[in-house]
């Protein structure tokens, strides 16, 4: 008789499920179902794009001898456009330009017997080009420079002109376009949604002189000669390679461009 009562109930709702699904088309389950977590959505690839603001010193890495050199704090910082394009989604690694006014100092003065008078301050602008790397914040590039103008004065802040024969030059006239090796960090001090504040510390070397002609045996630059001698030969070694210290910031925003 149990044995019967037990085959009656499972006939009884076997016949109840069967009507209760004709009825909704939904099947009745006797385990609880699975809840799915909803698919994650990749962040959007992104580059960045903004400005930077440096300031600089500079002196030079060759002397001609009978001169010293010594850091001069350039009047106007270097600035311009910037751009980042990460090699990957979030990534750490990726491809950088940079292009705005570069500017390159440094002094010449005598070994000796130095005053603010003949103590001569060269302040140079270039419209700089730099392609880089930066690999985690460190940055390592060439940066590309080509002459714009510039000032010379002594300390004591009289203009002069450091071109022999041409009192009043145009310096962009004299200035070769030259090439230095950028190296640095960019560490971000802001990283939000909408973009990044970095903070930067950058050198740079110049890989040749900044003066044309200076190969030639008689140079206009006057710091050319050894020992101020400008009725001996000038020397392609005395062709100043300035040397540079930057630091500064830049803000870049984020731009999603591949979802």
């Amino acid at each position: 008789m149990q044995f019967l009562k037990y085959v009656l109930l499972i006939c009884v709702f076997t016949i109840v499920s069967n009507a209760q699904e004709s009825r909704t088309g939904v099947p009745i389950s006797t385990t609880p179902e699975t809840t799915k977590s909803p698919a994650t959505t990749p962040e959007p690839y992104s580059v960045f794009a903004g400005v930077y603001l440096h300031g600089k010193a500079g002196m030079k890495a060759n002397v001609a001898h009978g001169y010293k050199t010594d850091v001069t704090f350039l009047s106007t910082p270097d600035f311009g456009a910037q751009l980042l394009f990460p090699f990957t989604r979030n990534g750490n690694l990726g491809f950088g330009l940079s292009i705005g006014l570069g500017n390159y100092g440094y002094v010449n003065k005598p070994e000796s017997n130095v005053t603010d008078n003949n103590k001569v301050i060269e302040q140079y602008q270039f419209i700089s080009i730099f392609p880089h790397f930066n690999l985690s914040g460190v940055i390592l590039g060439l940066n590309m420079n080509s002459a714009s103008g510039g000032t010379v004065k002594t300390a004591a802040g009289t203009e002069v002109s450091v071109v022999i024969s041409d009192t009043k030059p145009d310096y962009s006239k004299y200035l070769n376009s030259f090439n230095e090796i950028v190296a640095g960090v960019s560490i971000p001090v802001l990283d939000e949604s909408y973009g990044r504040l970095n903070a930067s510390l950058l050198v740079g070397y110049a890989l040749n002189g900044i003066y044309k002609d200076i190969t030639s045996d008689r140079s206009y630059y006057m710091f050319a000669y050894d020992d101020n001698n400008i009725l001996g030969k000038s020397s392609s070694d005395n062709n100043p390679k300035p040397v540079s210290l930057s630091v500064g910031v830049s803000f870049l925003f984020k731009i999603p461009v591949i979802k």
